[in-house]
């Protein structure tokens, strides 16, 4: 599946309320719909926070444009910490990886982005 395009400005929101529903704050439907009532595609809030649940479990199966996972990875660093970020990343990794055995283009950009967040968020030695 292609990545969702969500607009830069939603980024924030879409995290925030991905996080919500990810806390049991929100129902999954409920933060689609606040998503969609903040000006985004309802089939891509529900990608966003269905990439961001599954980047907490450290799986990935959709994606989201680069700017959008670049965003989601930083502030689960922030919120949750460097272990949880670590799955995140490995997720991500594992999804690159497949998509480029299997000859994917559109995750060159997403290799760009983990090779930046992986070199931000490495200790150096």
């Amino acid at each position: 599946m292609s990545r969702h395009e969500i607009p830069l400005e939603l980024i924030p929101t879409a995290y925030e309320i991905s996080k919500q529903v990810y806390d049991g704050k929100l129902t999954f439907q409920d933060g689609a719909d606040k998503l969609s009532k903040a000006g985004m595609i309802k089939n891509s809030a529900k990608i966003y926070i269905q990439v961001f649940q599954e980047l907490m479990l450290g799986k990935m199966t959709f994606s989201l444009n680069a700017p959008s996972i670049l965003f989601c990875i930083q502030q689960i660093y922030k919120d949750f910490g460097a272990a949880r970020c670590s799955k995140a990343l490995t997720a991500l990794k594992q999804y690159i990886d497949k998509g480029e055995k299997n000859g994917n283009s559109d995750h060159i950009t997403l290799r760009i982005v983990y090779d930046e967040i992986f070199k931000r968020l490495s200790p150096t030695k």
